[in-house]
């Protein structure tokens, strides 16, 4: 990235387009950037073998199992509840039924891991519970899940991709959880 005088660099797949005060040009070589240490560690993370990606939490599930979807849709969303997640992304993986796992803790996205097969059960799961149709994958869909017993309400959005379809469940907090300003843990400063 350069500064504002010698323009503002945009990456596109073919080349880097590079904006200035006289216009746009194009350069055909793209220059390197740097790599933060956490893009380092994703693209760790999503250079494993699949079955070495899938979170220690899901190790008890097998794939083939026929209640597979339902466990690991359990499963993921106790996992984030668990560490206080505000959202929860299935994407399509790189490999075809692959789905990768995001959430997101303190408006940060993380990767939580892949689950190996069968990813398309995992977001037909949440198409049942959230009264979507199934066999729309071509639209995008929003619909809620509601727990009444544990006063659980979260919103689920599918939306169709090049790669296949995916989700994100926005999980909100229960209407009892936080009853007054103190029950937030804020700093005395901001309470007064």
């Amino acid at each position: 990235m350069t500064n504002a005088a010698s323009g503002l660099y945009h990456r596109t797949p073919c080349a880097t387009r590079s904006f200035s005060p006289d216009g746009p040009s194009l350069n055909p070589t793209r220059p390197r950037l740097p790599i933060s240490q956490e893009n380092k560690t994703i693209r760790f993370i999503m250079t494993q073998p699949i079955e070495s990606r899938a979170p220690a939490f899901l190790s008890d599930l097998h794939p083939t199992d026929e209640r597979f979807a339902v466990q690991a849709v359990e499963k993921v969303i106790e996992f984030a509840q668990a560490s206080k997640a505000s959202d929860i992304h299935f994407l399509p993986g790189a490999e075809p039924g692959v789905l990768d796992i995001l959430q997101r803790v303190d408006g940060v996205l993380q990767p939580v891991g892949s689950l190996p097969r069968n990813g398309q059960n995992v977001i037909s799961r949440l198409k049942v519970l959230s009264n979507l149709l199934t066999y729309r994958t071509d639209v995008p869909q929003e619909g809620r899940i509601r727990d009444t017993g544990e006063s659980v309400e979260m919103r689920v959005s599918t939306f169709p991709t090049v790669h296949g379809e995916k989700a994100v469940v926005r999980l909100f907090v229960g209407s009892g959880e936080y009853r007054f300003l103190s029950d937030l843990e804020l700093p005395t400063t901001i309470e007064d």
